[in-house]
Order: C-alpha cells, then sequence, then structure tokens
C-alpha cells in the first residue's frame, strides 16, 4: 500500500481499523512517526518491517498480529504501548535494536518463533497474562541484554529455547508454570549470570537440556517438581547442593552430569530411577552424599560412575534392582551402601558396589585385589548376579553363615571357592553358589595389592 515511500515521514490514519496485505508501510526508511488509534487487526507480513527511523507509534486498540516481522528492523524504536495486544505472530519485534522495554499486558499465548531476537537493548520484558508458550514459539525470550522478565500467569513451556542465552538475566520466578513438555529444549541455556531459578508449581520437566552451561546458578527452588524424563535435565552448572522434595522418577539420561560443585543431593521421595536414565549423577567430582531413602529402582546404567568423592548413598529398605556399572569407578572412601531386599543387579554393578573404584581390569593378568567385609542378613537373598565377583577380586569374606543354616553348599561359577579362615561355616557348607547371596552393607573398605589373580 505505501510500501518504500522512502519520502513519508509520518502519517495519520484515524479511522482505520485493518490492515490485510504484504508489507503495507514496510521499507518506508523515513517514517518517524504513525497514528493508527483506531486500528484492530494486521493480517499480513512485514506490515512496519524495516522502517528504520520510526521512533513512535499508536497502536492503542490493536488487538492482533497476524504475520511475520511486524516491526522487524525497526532499528529506531524506543517504546512501543500495545495495550490491547492479544495476539501476536513471529519475529514480530525482531532487530528492534533501540526498544528497551516492553509490555503486553493482555497477550495470553505466544506461537511466534523469534519475537524479540535482535533487540539489543531490551532489558525488561512484561507479560502479565501469559499463560501459555506453544511449541511454535522458538527462541521466545532470546536476548544478551535481557535483565528482566515479569511472567507471573506462564502455566506452560512447550517452544524451544526460551531463555536462550539470556546472559544478563540474574534470576527467574515463574510461580504459576507448571509443565515444561518434551519439546522445549534448552530452556535455560548458556544464562551464564543467572544465579537462581524459582519455580514453585513446576511437577514436570520434559525438554532436553533444561538448565545447560549455567555456571553462575547457586539455587534452584522446585518444591514440587515429581517427574524427570528430559535428557541433561541440570548439565554444566554451579548448583552446590540440590533438593527434590517431590521427584518420585527420573527418566532422563544424564540428568545430574557434569555438575562440577554439588556436594550433596537430597531426593527423599525419588522411587526409580529407569533403565532411560543413564549416567544420572556420573561426573560430579565433588558429590559426597545422596540422600533416597525410597529408591527401589536403579535401572538406568552407570548411575553413580564415576563418584570420586562419594562417600554415602542412602537407598529404600527394599530396593529390587541396580543396573550395570552404576558404582563403577567409585572411591575407597564410599564406605556403606544399602542394597536391603532381593536386588536384580547388573552387569558390573556388583564389582562397582565390591571394588568402590578399584579400577580393576579384567584384562590384566594380576589385579588389584580388595579386602571387605560383606553382612549378610538372618535371609538368604536371592540372584545377586555377578560373574564379575569371580573374575575381578579376591575378597576376604566374613559371613556369619549361622544366621542362615539352611545353606548346605556354596558353589561359585561351578569352581570351589576357598573360603579360607575369615568364614565360620556350618557344618557340611563346601562352596559359595555365585548369585546367592545380596549385598546388604558394604563397609570398612580397604585395598591391597597380592600379585595374584583368581578365577
Amino acid at each position: 500500500c505505501f510500501a518504500s515511500c522512502s519520502s513519508l515521514t509520518s502519517i495519520t490514519l484515524s479511522k482505520l481499523t485493518s490492515i490485510i496485505g504484504y508489507s503495507c508501510f514496510g521499507g518506508c526508511s523515513s517514517l518517524t512517526t504513525a497514528m493508527l488509534p483506531n486500528l484492530i487487526n494486521i493480517e499480513g507480513d512485514a506490515c512496519f518491517a524495516s522502517c528504520s527511523s520510526l521512533t513512535s507509534i499508536t497502536l492503542s486498540k490493536l488487538t492482533s498480529i497476524i504475520g511475520y516481522s511486524c516491526f522487524g528492523g525497526c532499528r529506531s524504536l524506543t517504546t512501543l504501548m500495545l495495550p490491547n495486544l492479544i495476539d501476536i505472530g513471529s519475529n514480530s519485534f525482531g532487530g528492534c535494536e533501540k526498544l528497551a522495554s516492553i509490555t503486553l499486558s493482555k497477550v495470553e499465548t505466544l506461537s511466534g518463533n523469534n519475537d524479540f531476537v535482535g533487540c539489543t537493548l531490551l532489558a525488561s520484558i512484561s507479560l502479565p497474562a501469559l499463560k501459555t508458550i506453544t511449541a511454535t514459539a522458538r527462541y521466545c525470550f532470546y536476548s544478551g541484554n535481557l535483565t528482566s522478565v515479569s511472567l507471573d500467569s506462564l502455566e506452560t513451556i512447550a517452544g524451544d529455547s526460551c531463555f536462550n542465552q539470556c546472559k544478563k538475566l540474574t534470576s527467574i520466578c515463574l510461580p504459576k508454570l507448571s509443565t515444561i513438555t518434551a519439546d522445549s529444549n534448552y530452556c535455560f541455556y548458556y544464562c551464564g549470570a543467572l544465579t537462581s531459578i524459582e519455580l514453585s508449581m513446576l511437577t514436570s520437566i520434559a525438554g532436553t537440556y533444561f538448565v545447560y552451561y549455567c555456571g553462575a546458578l547457586v539455587s534452584i527452588s522446585l518444591p514440587k517438581l515429581s517427574t524427570i524424563t528430559a535428557n541433561y535435565c541440570f548439565h554444566y552448572c554451579g548448583l552446590t547442593s540440590i533438593s527434590l522434595p517431590a521427584l518420585t522418577s527420573i527418566a532422563g539420561d544424564y540428568c545430574f552430569y557434569g555438575l562440577q560443585n554439588l556436594e550433596y543431593a537430597s531426593f527423599p521421595k525419588l522411587r526409580t530411577i529407569t533403565a532411560d536414565s543413564r549416567c544420572c549423577f556420573s561426573t560430579c567430582p565433588v558429590l559426597a552424599s545422596i540422600f533416597m531413602p525410597e529408591l527401589i529402582t536403579i535401572a538406568g546404567a552407570s548411575c553413580f560412575s564415576p563418584g570420586q568423592k562419594l562417600t554415602t548413598v542412602t537407598f529404600s529398605d527394599q530396593i529390587t534392582e541396580v543396573g550395570n556399572d552404576a558404582f563403577n569407578y567409585c572411591p575407597s572412601s564410599l564406605t556403606e551402601l544399602h542394597l536391603v531386599g532381593q536386588p536384580d543387579v547388573g552387569g558390573n554393578a556388583v564389582n562397582g558396589i565390591v571394588s568402590s573404584c578399584g579400577h580393576l581390569d579384567a584384562a590384566q593378568s594380576k589385579m588389584q585385589v580388595a579386602t571387605f567385609t560383606f553382612s549378610i542378613g538372618e535371609r538368604i537373598l536371592a540372584q545377586l548376579s555377578a560373574p564379575e565377583l569371580l573374575n575381578y577380586i579376591n575378597a576376604a569374606l566374613s559371613i556369619p553363615l549361622a544366621s542362615v543354616p539352611f545353606v548346605a553348599n556354596i558353589a561359585a561359577d561351578k569352581r570351589v571357592f576357598d573360603l579360607g579362615s575369615a568364614v565360620s561355616t556350618p557344618a557340611g557348607l563346601a562352596h559359595v553358589d555365585n548369585g546367592l547371596f545380596s549385598v546388604i552393607k558394604v563397609h570398612n573398605v580397604s585395598y591391597t595389592w597380592n600379585g595374584s589373580s583368581w578365577g
């Protein structure tokens, strides 16, 4: 309509209610002011795009922008009042380099991509009525200068990279956010100054890289979070401790992977770490203690491996499963594990439990040998499947077999296991059956070298 009218400096259209079409005022490079007080709808791409001299615009009744890059490239626009706007298209404000703040008080849904990308001075965004960021709304608040976000009504984030590279954002509180969906990856991605996140109503996280490379983050409040299915949920951030009081299930890979400063973790209601959750606490070099008193299933491989400073892990007394390599390369400081019940212990989990970071190598002809004390309860617990125990170590065992006198025969991989003087054996006892005992407690771990291998 008026596209590329390069000499047009101002426009007043007091009775205009609707704009339908492409680039109505696009490319009017000299346009500085626009008065459209009764405009209600804009349908069409690039309505004011590349109006590079536009500093102010009056759109007090505008309710809907349907189209791409409505104000894209308005490099001189410093303020924008849209008090009745409800719907926004994609990249609506992209490239508004001088826009310092924006308030969209009636917008309830964001569904467009890159709405604020390239707003290099934008420090403050307020959307008090916003409830949903949809799966199509990618890079929603992508802005390197953003320091303040007010989203008090937000309930659902489904779009990728919502706060991607908000490098100056120091804290965020989203009091009504309850769901982060599987489509919402990289939610807080490279937010280097972010120190605290408060999400008091969030119940589930499904998007990959929920908090990723937020090195300054020391506090996160998620009191109602019950389910994590996201991969790399808390990845390489600055947390020293984490407490998730309502968490019951972890199903995502590398959930707490690479938390270099994490020392303590508490999950008092956690029941299950599923087979989909590999390396859950892997590469947390200073993690010393994990409290999970209701945990009954660790199905994911390499859950705690390597735990270089791990000293205490608390499980449920009804634990039923431990996955492959769960405790491989955990240190000699790991002095107490509880695996009471009838654990289905997979792969090298027992080697990890027993060797506690012995760094044993089955290919070596002479292996590092450990001395352990095992406490076996009043009943035999079935199916500790661990041929690696035979292949990797020679253990001196202290087993109160008198408390289980119904055992008549203990065999080890069809070979006689010399129990030696460390065990008081009931009459008639000849061998230990591989797979017969479950470890209840491992303690007083020490290492010796004796130049021998067993098996």
